[in-house]
């Protein structure tokens, strides 16, 4: 049978094995992620690019929308659009 002194002694032990566990565990985690995850440059190259795109689209949206109220408003008062 195990004393309450021996049992204290491997609860701390397992408790100090935690941060060398979690960094085991963290370093494993990262290698996983840098083997399944090749080609960085162009992955944020293309994020990059299709960030630029969504950002033209919005801001083409948005001025076709801004054109089409201006020529709703002259239409509206019977103001002949600007030629």
């Amino acid at each position: 049978m195990m004393s309450s002194s021996e049992a204290n002694g491997e609860a701390s032990a397992s408790l100090q094995n935690i941060p060398a566990t979690y960094a085991r565990l963290k370093r494993q985690y990262q290698q996983n992620l840098d083997r399944i995850t090749p080609h960085v440059v162009y992955r944020w190259v293309g994020t990059t690019v299709t960030i630029a795109l969504f950002e033209l689209r919005i801001v083409y949206a948005q001025g076709v929308r801004v054109s089409t109220n201006i020529s709703e408003v002259h239409h509206s008062y019977g103001v002949p659009l600007p030629a």
